[in-house]
């Protein structure tokens, strides 16, 4: 497994993680065309955390590029992605976390050699750090 950090800014937030075949970009922080750039794959699957410009700005590219999107409800709908748009995944979901003055979510990927690994960002607490191996 590889995870490419695109950045992690108020400018703009985006990771890769490629694992094998699949590949799954975390934050619409960045284009299309840089994850292109960074990345051997087309992403099968777009994670979005919250619904902030750094984390969703590009979401309508992604949208657009024909990958699905992965978030919750509350982003969703704060962002105007439709529900065709969503794709539910059995290794990409979202568990709830306290982001201030809103609440955000944060992402896991199963990954079958690595274990779990997750993304938080922008959180005042976890809970589930002894469930994570990475």
């Amino acid at each position: 497994m590889q995870i490419k950090v695109l950045g992690s800014s108020s400018a703009g937030n985006g990771y890769i993680v490629e694992d094998g075949d699949r590949t799954v970009v975390l934050e619409a922080g960045f284009p299309v065309a840089e994850v292109l750039k960074r990345s051997n794959n087309v992403p099968d699957l777009l994670f979005v955390s919250h619904e902030h410009q750094d984390h969703a700005k590009y979401v309508s590219e992604y949208v657009d590029a024909g990958i699905g999107v992965v978030t919750s409800d509350e982003c969703a709908n704060s962002i105007g992605l439709s529900f065709v748009d969503r794709v539910k995944s059995s290794d990409v979901y979202t568990e709830r976390v306290m982001h201030d003055p809103s609440i955000t979510t944060e992402c896991c990927v199963y990954t079958g050699e690595m274990g779990k690994v997750a993304l938080l960002t922008d959180a005042r607490e976890f809970e589930h750090f002894n469930e994570l191996t990475h």
